[in-house]
């Protein structure tokens, strides 16, 4: 909240915008800024971090700046992004008409995101670009993201006799297994394969009371109960849970296992801009830096830029930021680099005031 607070404070110091706050939860709330309701360009990036991460060597809140590179918690993912939309908002004397969105929950739930569509109703934006990328690259597409819980149910036997049983540890592991090689078969020239991740797992003994479950250890026991939550990377658009609960259901059926209270916590599909849509952004990235390296989508993140650039119509989209090593102890982002990306915020925002 109080990062929020600092932005909107700063937009109504240094720019003609009009700030609006939306509220999200628990407090927490989205900024809208814009001088129109029909944008030409979206600038968008989101306010909070994930949580700090074990054995870092700097303080992850102090911003210690040491031979030209800042470090703390953010640098990267992505405070280095909104400074650098800020800076150019504050610094460009122009008046486009432009918007910019900032919100919460990126690295949780997708709150603020989910939030924030119903507000964007009936925009038509000639480019969107977010400030959630790094290392001074252009992203222009990510893998979707499906989010299964579940239950998988096999049969109790003694420790002793554990061929007389099913066991559930076991089924789930094949289970999840036969789910990564079926979706093989599911690729995008852009985008790769799809991945799968057993995220969490917890098994035992059954035991029912009043309609409920519970799992209990029963070390002499083969388990005859798992509760897990798979995260599937989507790298095509024939893949959704529906897809993929039909798999695991096939192998569960055809293993002696049956599935239960089977739930999507996320159905998010893919984003991709063919690069020949962005290439007016490409050249002032490339003249700014010298270079117009591009994001491996393969080797990155969900981004929920996804779910804008779907709620409107799919228009040229982009991600450009600066910094290194997001979500590791030791994020990074060197000075000069916030410099460019500002840069390259500010040459967009003139080449969209036209």
């Amino acid at each position: 909240r109080m990062v929020t607070e600092y932005v909107a404070q700063f937009l109504k110091e240094h720019t003609n915008l009009t700030v609006r706050r939306q509220h999200v939860q628990d407090g927490r709330y989205n900024l809208i800024a814009a001088n129109t309701d029909s944008p030409k360009l979206m600038l968008i990036g989101h306010t909070d971090t994930v949580k700090p991460s074990a054995g870092a060597l700097h303080d992850p809140f102090a911003a210690e700046i040491e031979d030209g590179v800042m470090y703390g918690l953010g640098a990267t993912d992505m405070k280095s992004g909104v400074a650098s939309i800020l800076s150019a908002a504050a610094l460009y004397r122009g008046r486009p008409e432009i918007m910019l969105a900032f919100y919460v929950d990126e690295e949780y739930d997708f709150a603020g995101m989910q939030a924030l569509l119903p507000q964007m109703t009936g925009i038509k934006p000639e480019f969107i670009l977010s400030g959630d990328g790094g290392e001074l690259k252009t992203g222009n597409a990510c893998r979707g993201i499906a989010e299964i819980h579940g239950i998988i149910r096999g049969v109790a036997a003694h420790a002793g006799r554990p061929e007389a049983g099913k066991n559930a540890i076991n089924g789930t592991v094949d289970m999840f297994r036969d789910l990564n090689e079926q979706l093989q078969r599911y690729t995008n020239e852009a985008l790769g394969t799809c991945s799968v991740n057993l995220a969490t797992l917890q098994a035992g003994k059954a035991i029912e009371n009043d309609g409920q479950t519970t799992i209990t250890e029963q070390v002499n026991s083969v388990p005859d109960i798992a509760r897990f939550k798979a995260d599937i990377r989507l790298a095509s658009t024939e893949v959704n849970p529906k897809v993929i609960m039909t798999i695991m259901r096939d192998f569960a059926e055809a293993n002696g296992y049956s599935l239960g209270d089977m739930k999507t916590h996320h159905d998010l599909g893919a984003w991709y801009t063919p690069q020949v849509q962005i290439g007016d952004f490409l050249s002032i990235v490339e003249n700014v830096t010298g270079s117009n390296e591009m994001r491996d989508p393969r080797k990155s993140g969900y981004v929920d830029l996804q779910m804008l650039w779907k709620a409107l119509g799919e228009p040229p989209a982009a991600t450009f930021g600066p910094g290194h090593a997001l979500h590791e102890p030791n994020e990074y982002v060197a000075t000069d680099a916030i410099v460019q990306s500002r840069d390259v915020y500010i040459n967009t925002i003139a080449h969209y005031d036209k």
